[in-house]
């Protein structure tokens, strides 16, 4: 099962591409991000180039293991990525 791994940010989206059985993962680009538009075109299409099945996505807690802004905006990607895919 392939997988791809985003590290979301407010500038910069991380992504990483798991090998065909999973077990690995290796860093595939980095997306500057502009538009929300444009940033989920360019996931749909690694999803669709890479034959991706699985996406993860890292979610930032404060120390405490309480909900920060960072969280909330995470979050918010998460739901936004789901409709498109």
């Amino acid at each position: 099962m392939k997988c791809l791994a985003i590290d979301f940010g407010l500038k910069r989206v991380g992504l990483a591409i798991s090998d065909a059985m999973g077990t690995m993962a290796l860093p595939y680009a980095t997306l500057k991000k502009t538009e929300n538009r444009t940033l989920f075109d360019k996931l749909v299409a690694v999803l669709d180039q890479e034959g991706i099945e699985t996406v993860i996505v890292g979610i930032p807690y404060g120390l405490e293991g309480e909900q920060t802004l960072s969280t909330r905006q995470a979050l918010n990607f998460v739901q936004r990525l789901k409709r498109r895919t």
